[in-house]
């Protein structure tokens, strides 16, 4: 298996050990549209243990401009078995889960699978503050990406510096994320949360936790903010 890591082993800070802490773990991914179909795919081909993906949708045509784990023929199936079924191919020793379901709180509670990361992949803030409850309740690292038209956002929740959704946002909006979107933007920030995910697994440490990262996807202006908890 190391044969097909040779060039993530030949980075300077990565090990035979990091890579099987990678190879040993347990991710909840949920979505499997816009952010989603960018993730899952990099993390799938890390041959990770287990990969559970939460999604209640069918592919539209209006998809398949920035969620390019899916084709024109698939319109109208389901997001989280075509999702698997392409990632198994790409990961044939992964165990990967499917969950048609919307992610609640009533689902949450009843999932007691053991997770080492959650990344959160959903497009609306409801969702996300579920998400953030759950993750500071069993005290798991959640992994928040967002995109709205042209900017991206990213950091890592409940890790070591215990950062929390309301650290950043004094209050959620109570309307919807416009739909507006940059097609590759999606592609930049699931691949930049692919990232914090497995450095955190590799590593325990990520140098996003503790901090929020904007990038406009016009300028490719990147700032970074060091986040105060309110604890």
């Amino acid at each position: 298996m190391h044969n097909k890591h040779t060039h993530t082993l030949e980075l300077s800070d990565f090990s035979p050990s990091a890579l099987q802490r990678i190879q040993s773990a347990r991710i909840l991914c949920i979505g499997a549209g816009g952010l989603g179909s960018a993730v899952l795919p990099i993390l799938a081909a890390q041959d990770i243990d287990t990969l559970h993906i939460v999604e209640p949708d069918v592919i539209a045509p209006s998809n398949l401009p920035r969620q390019l784990l899916y084709t024109s023929e698939e319109i109208g199936k389901e997001k989280a078995s075509i999702a698997a079924h392409s990632l198994q191919q790409l990961a044939p020793s992964t165990r990967i889960l499917t969950h048609k379901t919307h992610c609640d709180a009533p689902w949450l509670e009843n999932f007691k699978t053991p997770i080492d990361i959650i990344l959160d992949c959903t497009d609306n803030f409801a969702t996300r503050t579920i998400l953030n409850h759950f993750a500071a309740e069993k005290h798991i690292p959640l992994v928040f990406g967002a995109v709205e038209a042209y900017t991206g956002q990213l950091t890592l929740l409940h890790a070591k510096n215990e950062i929390d959704l309301y650290d950043i946002f004094d209050s959620l909006p109570s309307t919807a994320i416009s739909k507006a979107i940059f097609p590759p933007l999606v592609q930049q920030i699931g691949s930049m949360m692919a990232g914090v995910a497995l450095r955190w697994l590799a590593f325990g440490e990520h140098e996003l936790d503790g901090k929020f990262l904007q990038l406009d996807a016009r300028t490719f202006q990147t700032l970074i903010f060091k986040i105060q908890p309110r604890h």
